[in-house]
Order: structure tokens, then C-alpha cells, then sequence
């Protein structure tokens, strides 16, 4: 046990806890063990547990998935590989890009609407770091851009882009499911850079996608990436051709067997973990192991068919209000048998008292991360992910969040 202070020096007491009185309380050597990750996030290489043990992190994912690196740019990681950008790592549920050819606006699924541009392929470096940007001329200060990719009547949908402004002085980029009702992008296309812009609406009449990009006096655009998914948010980039693709569901598991305390006398456990969700109606975060009445789980994420909010800790589902899934949090779990406690960056916000002790997972379990055993999936980042074999107490919690 230290004392830590406000500039994270052992001595007085600093003015860093809830009470002003400093966290007088924190092992932080415990804390800090390295041995108590799952995930390690300062390295040059993405590596989990050391190779061929049993604390090794599986990743599946049977296609290819886009990530942006830490210098920004696109990058495309294998099947059953990892994806980490500066927010965590990156786990997704499937998705499909209805965009077709998302890469090449010269392609004739791409109409120029009254003739009022056109389109030169491959004249930029695009955020791939390869000569794929299309160069568009503005001939009269706008263009319309409308791709007919069947759409449904009454869905939701999120359109992503990147746009880079070159002669042109753009001023609105805009965009129509179909209804006729054109929609500002969310962000703003800088000149010189690629931009990354998203707009999400519900489909309306007619089932084709139409881009407008104005600027005050003509000149020369790129676009980059067309992106159209059945989501209330943008996930990562998939890259189409003739047809629409799918990128499959990360799953991300891991032993119990040396990472997760088992049943053996009375147990204690805690976790914590960094996460960032993608959208309000995708799940958020989900810890499960393998199925089963006695088996503890712990999961936060909003009920795509109710939008309702869901909490699950072991059997139970204390639903709390002002859980935020579409901001960064530091979620502490902790558990001792009798009761177990959610905290939400360094505030408990859940509490449930056991009458009969659920059990923790045996030595044959696996434990799934983002991923339940149905349909819930996460879409977002985790930057971070403890287990500890001790309950933490309030002045531990606050100092990990």
C-alpha cells in the first residue's frame, strides 16, 4: 500500500481522491502488474500473451479488415489478425458495404446528374497511401453524384467518404437516401488533406444514393472510399468492387486456464477495462464465458430490437441509466460472492447482492471479449483489459479510472 499524491509521487497525500485526502489505499504494485493484462497497447508490435501458452488472445475474423494507424493511415490486416489504432484495439460485429466500386468514381454506376462535372481516375495519393484518388471538376461550383445501389425504403443507413479539397474552395457536402432531402455530412473538408465525413438518415422514397459537393467557384475535388452501411453509425471501411462486401464479426477470445481465477474456495475477483463504443445501438462491451446458468458474465450494451439499455452481471440485469456507449470509459467490475459492484469511470453505478453465490467459470472455459454467444456484438475499441484475483477497494477503482 502507497500513498499516491496529485503528480503521482509516493509521499503526502495529494489531492487527487474524492474526499480530497489522496488515495491512501492502492496497491499499486498490484495495480500495475504487468501479468494482469490481456492486452498490451505500448509496443511496436501487436502481440498478446507470449506465443503457444495458454494466456495467448485469439482473434477470428474469416475475411480482411481496414484500420487506421497510428499515422493515419488505412491499412488492410489479414484474416485472423489484430487491428489497433490509437483508441485500443478494434473489435467489430459484420457488416456490409452496399457502395459498389467504392474506390472509382469514373465508374459508370456513378452518374454526373445534369452534366455538371466529371471524373479522372487515380490523381491523388489516397488515405491508403496508394494513387487511387479520383480527381472531380466542379464545372459550375457543384456536382451531383448519384449511385443507384438498392436501398430499402424505411431503413437506416450511414454513408462515410473521404473528400480533399484541391482548387475548390468547398463549401457543403451533402447527401440523399432517396427522399429528395439532401443532409449535411458531419465534419469539414480541409484543402489539401483527406477528410473523413459521415452522414446517417433514414432511406426515403427512392432507393439510390446521391453526393453533392458545392464550392463558391468551381474547381477540382477528390473523393475516396464510399462507404454505405445498414448502421446507425459508421464502422471501419470495406472496399468494393462489382458487388457488395461483407466484413465478418471479430471474435476475440482466451483461455480461463491461467487468466481468469478459478472455482477453488471462495472466490474474489475484479476487473477492469478501457473501452470506447461505436454507436448507442451497438453493443458496447460483453465479457461471457461459455454458456450456462452458473456461469458469470458481465455485459453493457443497448438491445437493438427494444433500444433499451441492458446490464447483465452474472444472473441478474441491473439496468442503470447514464451508461454512455458512445464515449470513452473505464468500466471496474468487482465480485467477492456475495455481491458485485459496476463502476463507471471511478463511480459505482450498479450494485446486486447474491442469495445464492454465482459461480465462477472452470478450467475448461473460454472467455469471449466483444462477443456474446448469440447475436450481440460490439462495435468499438479496448484499450485495456485487467483481471485480478482480489476484490478492489473504492480508492483502487477511482485510481485506475
Amino acid at each position: 500500500t502507497v500513498v499516491v499524491s496529485e503528480n503521482g509521487r509516493k509521499g503526502d497525500p495529494g489531492t487527487n481522491g474524492t474526499d480530497g485526502s489522496g488515495f491512501n489505499q492502492v496497491r499499486k504494485s498490484m495495480l500495475d502488474n504487468p501479468l494482469c493484462h490481456l492486452f498490451k497497447t505500448n509496443k511496436l508490435a501487436s502481440a498478446s500473451a507470449p506465443l503457444g501458452t495458454d494466456a495467448d488472445v485469439t482473434w477470428t475474423r474469416s475475411t480482411t479488415a481496414t484500420y487506421v494507424d497510428r499515422y493515419g493511415v488505412v491499412q488492410t490486416a489479414a484474416i485472423d489478425t489484430p487491428r489497433e489504432e490509437k483508441e485500443g484495439f478494434l473489435i467489430e460485429g459484420a457488416s456490409t458495404n452496399l457502395a459498389l466500386y467504392s474506390e472509382d468514381i469514373t465508374n459508370a454506376i456513378y452518374l454526373f446528374i445534369g452534366g455538371e462535372g466529371s471524373a479522372i481516375a487515380d490523381q491523388y495519393t489516397a488515405p491508403d497511401g496508394l494513387l487511387t484518388g479520383d480527381e472531380i471538376t466542379l464545372n459550375d461550383g457543384n456536382v451531383l453524384i448519384r449511385s443507384g445501389i438498392g436501398l430499402v425504403t424505411g431503413l437506416t443507413y450511414t454513408f462515410s467518404c473521404w473528400f480533399l479539397a484541391d482548387t475548390a474552395a468547398m463549401t457543403d457536402v451533402n447527401v440523399d437516401f432517396g427522399d429528395g432531402t439532401k443532409g449535411a455530412v458531419t465534419g469539414d473538408v480541409t484543402s489539401g488533406i483527406y477528410t473523413y465525413l459521415t452522414y446517417t438518415a433514414v432511406c426515403g422514397a427512392n432507393t439510390h444514393l446521391d453526393i453533392e459537393m458545392k464550392s463558391a467557384s468551381g474547381g477540382t475535388v477528390s473523393m475516396w472510399g464510399v462507404h454505405v452501411r445498414e448502421l446507425d453509425f459508421a464502422d471501419s471501411y470495406i472496399k468494393t468492387t462489382a458487388s457488395p462486401v461483407t466484413r465478418t464479426a471479430d471474435i476475440v477470445s482466451v483461455s480461463a486456464l491461467n487468466n481468469v481465477p478459478q472455482i477453488t474456495g471462495e472466490l474474489s475477483v475484479s476487473m477492469t477495462v478501457n473501452v470506447k463504443g461505436a454507436a448507442t445501438t451497438s453493443a458496447m462491451f460483453i465479457f461471457q464465458p461459455t454458456s450456462g446458468a452458473d456461469i458469470f458474465g458481465f455485459r453493457t450494451y443497448v438491445s437493438i430490437a427494444s433500444g433499451t439499455n441492458v446490464n447483465v452481471i452474472g444472473n441478474t440485469n441491473p439496468n442503470v441509466s447514464g451508461f454512455s456507449l458512445s464515449t470513452e470509459i473505464n468500466h471496474v467490475i468487482t465480485y467477492d460472492q456475495s455481491s458485485m459492484e459496476i463502476y463507471k469511470d471511478g463511480t459505482e453505478v450498479a450494485t446486486t447482492t447474491y442469495v445464492t453465490p454465482t459461480k465462477f467459470i472452470d478450467t475448461s472455459s473460454v472467455l469471449w471479449i466483444g462477443k456474446d454467444h448469440s447475436t450481440q456484438a460490439m462495435f468499438g475499441h479496448i484499450k485495456d483489459l485487467r483481471i485480478y484475483d482480489s476484490k478492489l477497494n473504492a480508492d483502487e477503482v477511482e485510481y485506475l479510472s
